[in-house]
């Protein structure tokens, strides 16, 4: 491995960061809460100054809430706040626009954004009491580091007199422009590390490779459509992965050194990645691989020595410690940590052997997380660094054979996810990472090759890859400025006569549904595929087609309600832009989602 290469005061790089992070700003406000959307749904039905309208959203939601994600999923979602999806439920609104499940709705409509999970943060944060010293947030999978960093933003911008903290959640139902201001503060952490996410990639490579190659690796992951994705949300998936970036420095230094202070550090950092995002505790095993890595290749050394290496063993000691360390609830709520990872684990994750599974996870995983130029180019190098084994230093041996063995564990225990491109793209963000090294890598090398036209192949691919990034800054800016639910709504209000029936696949919510006043029509939800039979059943008299990453098995097909459905309906409008080429179609975000609505035929 070549020297240590400091970082110093790279112009180019700082250049990378303050486009690419003024790209990832443009539209942060895409999906937030407002009064313009909380008029929409509860338009003229009831008086939105109506106090008692509040009490009732507020104990609705209580006992929404009573049901935990992972009991709903194991339990087979209980009516009426999760119905069961083998059954169609209809709600005529005008005979009661208090139902439960119209409360449900508004209440998501108020409260939430365009992304269906980012509340659950802010409900974690809201369920905690640091001066009882109880820190445990309730909801596992993005804790640790990262929710306890946000409730730290959140009271920061509070002090400085950014945003409101109200207990009363019925403060936020009257005012939800006050919520979108907690997500967007949540979302511009989000941003911050995503950019700190590319330094430190940045650096790590740089230690590897060179510095062209760690700038076009800064850039890449930057300009990924999943990357996007993580920064335009209150999520800790960016946190999470420049955590793992930082981790596998540390780890280089376990392989170039053996200091006892790296293993204890790195092992330290990895608990704490675990207990920030369970998900991703593949990446705590590049402590042990890096320690086979100066044992066999920078420090030959027999099996038996590498094995029975007192530092080796310290490894699990330091990460149970960095575990603790962010988990500080495991001793009081065990028994709840552990059956919420393992509840959702046994619905997420399901191991496999199948080939074609993990040919999902690498060609659409990846595609569709990297985009096709820079997978066409990460993959090309990966395989070339794999076939030059032999011949790698010891550097470039760590981080392939880690990036091969992340894959290979991700395929084989979360690959089926890549049905749903958003799953796969947010939950395998270190990996996406990982690749951008080697599509830099080869982008690199082809700028630096003697023939023109690998010099304007690479221009081409740079060029592309630039060109899908600035879609997805559009598409958010859209979303933010105008978004197509909302001409939709306004069109469904407008236009389609009150009483009708309108089908949808799912629970009306934010990322899966326009906003309109849902309490005069009759709402069919769960119409679809298995639960209509065109033949025999009543079928309502339009339907809402919502393309949504977490439902749509293929980047550029529409989701049918049933088979033949167009011999049953004909399209009256579209709004939003049309699925198109892999890359010019948002796959993992419901910002500015395109809405068809259809009319059944007379």
């Amino acid at each position: 491995m070549p020297k240590t290469k400091k970082m110093g005061n790279d112009r180019a790089l700082i250049a990378v960061l303050c486009v690419m992070g003024l790209a990832h700003l443009i539209g942060l406000d895409w999906g937030l809460p407002s009064q313009k959307r909380a008029e929409m749904v509860l338009a003229g039905r009831a008086d939105a100054n109506d106090p008692a309208l509040y009490v009732k959203l507020e104990e609705n939601r209580k006992q929404a809430y009573q049901v935990s994600i992972a009991s709903q999923a194991l339990a087979g979602f209980p009516d009426p706040y999760f119905p069961d999806p083998r059954k169609i439920v209809k709600v005529e609104g005008w005979t009661n626009p208090f139902h439960p499940f119209l409360l449900y709705a508004y209440s998501g409509f108020l409260l939430r954004t365009g992304d269906g999970d980012e509340q659950i943060f802010l409900t974690s944060l809201s369920r905690m009491n640091p001066r009882k010293l109880d820190f445990n947030p309730h909801h596992y999978f993005h804790a640790g580091l990262y929710i306890y960093s946000l409730g730290g933003v959140l009271l920061v911008s509070k002090k400085l007199g950014l945003l409101n903290l109200v207990p009363d959640i019925k403060f936020y139902y009257q005012h939800p422009h006050e919520m979108g201001k907690l997500f967007y503060a949540g979302r511009l952490y989000s941003v911050f590390w995503g950019l700190a996410g590319a330094w430190l990639l940045y650096g790590l490579v740089l230690r590897i490779f060179n510095r062209n190659t760690a700038r076009w690796a800064a850039f890449l992951y930057l300009a990924a459509p999943v990357t996007y994705y993580i920064t335009h949300v209150l999520k800790g998936h960016a946190l999470g992965t420049a955590l793992v970036f930082a981790l596998l420095r540390g780890c280089l230094n376990i392989a170039e050194t053996g200091q006892l202070k790296w293993y204890a550090l790195s092992s330290l950092l990895g608990g704490m990645i675990v207990g920030t995002q369970p998900h991703i505790w593949f990446s705590a095993l590049a402590v042990p691989w890096a320690h086979i890595g100066g044992k066999r290749w920078a420090r030959p050394q027999s099996w038996g020595r590498v094995i029975f290496d007192y530092r080796l063993w310290l490894c699990p000691v330091f990460g149970i410690l960095g575990f603790i360390a962010v988990s500080p609830y495991i001793f009081s709520a065990f028994s709840e940590w552990y059956h919420t990872v393992t509840g959702l684990s046994a619905v997420a994750t399901r191991m496999s052997f199948n080939p074609w599974q993990w040919m999902k996870a690498w060609f659409l995983g990846l595609g569709s997380g990297l985009n096709l130029a820079a997978f066409a180019l990460a993959s090309f190098g990966f395989f070339s660094t794999l076939a030059a084994w032999p011949r790698l230093d010891m550097g470039k041996r760590f981080l392939a054979g880690f990036t091969a063995g992340y894959f290979m564990l991700f395929a084989l225990y979360m690959g089926h996810v890549v049905e749903g491109f958003s799953s796969f793209g947010r939950h395998a963000m270190p990996l996406i990472g990982l690749f951008c090294v080697y599509g830099a890598w080869t982008l690199d090398s082809l700028f630096s090759a003697p023939k023109p036209w690998q010099r304007a192949l690479a221009a081409a691919a740079g060029l592309y890859i630039a060109a899908v990034a600035g879609w997805h800054t559009h598409n958010y800016w859209s979303d933010a400025r105008n978004a197509s639910y909302y001409e939709a709504g306004r069109w469904i209000s407008q236009n389609i006569p009150k009483r009708s029936s309108v089908g949808m696949s799912h629970l009306p919510h934010t990322d899966l549904c326009p906003p309109f006043d849902f309490a005069n029509y009759a709402l069919w939800t769960n119409a679809f595929n298995n639960n209509i039979n065109p033949e025999t059943d009543e079928m309502p008299d339009y339907f809402l087609l919502v393309r949504n990453p977490n439902f749509e098995p293929l980047p550029v097909r529409w989701t049918e309600p049933f088979k033949r459905f167009q011999e049953f309906y004909e399209p009256a409008r579209l709004f939003g832009p049309k699925p198109r080429f892999w890359d010019f179609t948002d796959h993992f975000s419901g910002a500015n989602y395109p809405v068809w609505i259809y009319k059944r035929k007379t």
